[in-house]
């Protein structure tokens, strides 16, 4: 006597390995593109552009206090990004400004 599955049994195990399968894909794939870090190090990114954004308007002011200070926020910010080569670079620049502004560099 040959034994056949019923029709129904088949189509629920079918639904079964589907939606393990759905689930374990939507896991896999999910992991890919919830990357937190890479969220993160794209924020402060786009922060350090702003704050060089920001310098070049506050340097058309002319005020050397102000230029001072937002050189300070350019490197704070390179910093947070760790981006050595450009903090380097904007370390510099903040203690000349600095310097033409009378404040000490410590």
């Amino acid at each position: 006597m040959e034994h056949k599955e019923h029709p129904s049994e088949s189509f629920r195990i079918l639904q079964v390995v589907g939606v393990v399968a759905v689930l374990i894909g939507s896991f896999y794939l999910y992991g890919f593109a919830f990357n937190p870090q890479k969220q993160m190090d794209d924020i402060n990114i786009q922060v350090a552009q702003d704050a060089i954004t920001q310098y070049k308007i506050v340097l058309k002011s002319g005020d050397p206090i102000q230029i001072c200070v937002q050189a300070g926020m350019v490197s704070a910010a390179l910093l947070q990004a760790k981006d050595e080569e450009a903090y380097l670079k904007w370390k510099k620049t903040e203690d000349a400004n600095c310097a033409r502004a009378g404040v000490p560099n410590y």
